[in-house]
């Protein structure tokens, strides 16, 4: 499944399915990428009933509501669903063959958020680097990563 076919076709039945909303694919005028975007002010309210504000998820500083922190099985889903989407994994420099998780994110909440969900879920992440990454490295983190979390989507077949 690629991402088009993910995004033409899962995701706008999953919305149908689950809130009984039409929503519609956007293109981005600035970036080879488009969006899932739907309307509707039930739909608002009850993503404010879960912790989640309307509009900007940067000036809002939005970070992981906490009935997802409070559960661990969810806080997983959710770092799974976070670095899938705002990570990578690659080698830490030509020189350096080793592997690292990079988690990015602009969102200083959300990065203290996945910070210490990570250090809960007993992971050794790096402190915040210029306040924008946070990486988890080694072999043994990495091992740890996939059998603990996982990743929804791989790619690359070629993690090690």
């Amino acid at each position: 499944q690629t991402d088009k076919d993910y995004m033409t076709k899962y995701i706008p039945l999953l919305f149908k399915k689950v809130f009984n909303e039409q929503g519609k694919i956007a293109l981005s005028k600035t970036t080879n990428g488009g969006y899932f975007k739907i309307h509707g002010k039930e739909l608002v309210r009850f993503f404010r009933t879960l912790g989640i504000k309307s509009g900007n998820k940067k000036i809002n500083n939005q970070g992981i509501p906490h009935w997802i922190k409070k559960d661990k099985k969810l806080l997983i889903r959710c770092i799974r669903g976070l670095i899938d989407t705002d990570g990578s994994i690659h080698k830490i420099s030509k020189k350096h063959k080793n592997l690292r998780i990079d988690y990015t994110s602009y969102i200083p909440q959300l990065l203290n958020d996945v910070r210490e969900a990570l250090l809960r879920l007993e992971f050794h992440p790096s402190k915040i680097i210029n306040n924008q990454h946070i990486f988890l490295t080694g072999k043994k983190s990495i091992e740890k990563y996939l059998k603990d979390i996982g990743f929804g989507k791989i790619k690359c077949s070629c993690i090690f």
